[in-house]
């Protein structure tokens, strides 16, 4: 009986091995989201390059700018523009935009062009260019794929090429033409097509523009000796500035509306006025001839039904998706937290389980919903197909209850 026992005891130690490795630990998933989000520090977020600013520019503030340059509460718009004397002109401020797309209006562009020549410096690095601001600087930027990210810059002090890579995601461009009188080229691909210039103002500012933004993400400046480029790259420009404002406003894309447009159009400006007056005046005399009919008044209903569809119709019309994905991502919020007392301030493993435990919906379905609503906050835009996947995930969830 004893020696039975041993062979069992035996046996069993010798199969313990097997049965742990039918079970592994899974391996974590890369997040392979591109948010170029200063407070991200997913492998495609920019929170070394953002924090490492300080450490380039020690003597510099750092401070982050949410609104348009145009605006009149802007940095750019408080600068003052009036006093050129020695002590002003060491007040330089750096404006770094890094954005997968980078597309100011015509008002936006004469703010940036104005802030420059007052001596300051603006650095943008985004993979596409609008149109217009690429005619007004006399150059073409074409995008470019590969299966990884290479590029080449010139050490500042000693001119030697150095070259950087990374197996991540290969979405960069290059300047296929620029205007060869102003700029100043500071970086190459691994082609040899330019990735890097400088434009150089009368004023002491300067205008530099890159176009491989994700060169700047935790991904790439964390893969071996990386960082070397991001100091390089920056190495350019002047140190002496004492104001740094990292740009948010432009990552986002600009929220365009129909009055805006209209605005910035100077014939549309003029027709808009014109016929504004035509109706004051159509009113103006048509009120004194006629007496205004006294209205029914239908009786109160609950209307939030229908208010919830005009809203819904509206945004869509206006091909505001995103915006329209925002507000169903805040009622769905709302709505859990109201029936299953659950906070959603982080929506994190532990609250899909906990939201999947009380609702008895499938933990799967959550997660896919919960990742949606993160990457419509994070995305600059929002297609029709997305909007509508987003749609089914939301009334699937609906139903359900």
């Amino acid at each position: 009986m004893r020696k039975e026992r041993l062979i069992f005891f035996i046996l069993l130690l010798c199969a313990a091995p097997l049965l742990f490795s039918c079970n592994p630990v899974p391996q974590k998933k890369l997040n392979n989201r591109v948010t170029l989000k200063r407070s991200d520090k997913i492998p495609y977020g920019t929170y070394v390059a953002y924090e490492n600013l300080k450490y380039i520019f020690p003597s510099a503030e750092v401070e982050i700018n949410k609104t348009s340059p145009s605006s009149y509460q802007s940095f750019v718009a408080m600068h003052d523009y009036s006093v050129y004397d020695s002590e002003q002109s060491k007040k330089q401020t750096l404006y770094i935009i890094v954005s997968p797309y980078f597309s100011p209006n015509g008002k936006e562009y004469d703010a940036l062009m104005r802030f420059i020549g007052a001596g300051n410096h603006v650095f943008i690095s985004a993979q596409y260019w609008s149109e217009g601001f690429q005619d007004s600087l006399k150059m073409s930027v074409s995008p470019a794929w590969d299966d990884s990210l290479w590029a080449t810059i010139r050490n500042p002090v000693d001119y030697d090429s150095l070259a950087f890579t990374y197996p991540g995601y290969g979405l960069g461009g290059y300047f296929r033409e620029y205007d060869t009188t102003y700029a100043h080229v500071l970086g190459h691909d691994t082609t040899g097509h330019v990735n890097y210039i400088k434009h150089s103002y009368k004023g002491g500012g300067s205008l530099y523009m890159h176009t491989s933004p994700l060169a700047f993400t935790n991904f790439f400046l964390l893969h071996k000796s990386n960082n070397a480029y991001y100091n390089n790259v920056l190495s350019y420009l002047p140190q002496e500035v004492t104001q740094i404002e990292w740009d948010d406003y432009f990552r986002y894309g600009r929220q365009f509306s129909a009055l805006q447009v209209i605005m910035d159009n100077p014939s549309l400006r003029a027709a808009f006025w014109v016929t504004l007056g035509v109706f004051l005046l159509i009113f103006l005399f048509d009120s004194k001839r006629k007496q205004r009919i006294i209205p029914k008044i239908p009786p109160l209903k609950n209307a939030s039904l229908d208010f919830v569809k005009t809203v819904g119709i509206l945004y869509y019309q206006y091909r505001d998706n995103r915006n329209l994905a925002i507000k169903m991502t805040a009622h769905l919020m709302d709505y859990i937290r109201s029936r299953y007392n659950i906070p959603t301030s982080v929506m994190d493993e532990r609250f899909v389980s906990a939201l999947s435990n009380k609702s008895g919906y499938d933990a799967d379905a959550l997660r896919k919903l919960v990742y949606q609503a993160k990457m419509i906050q994070d995305s600059p835009r929002l297609s029709d197909q997305e909007l509508m996947e987003f749609h089914k995930l939301t009334e699937a969830f609906y139903k359900h209850q």
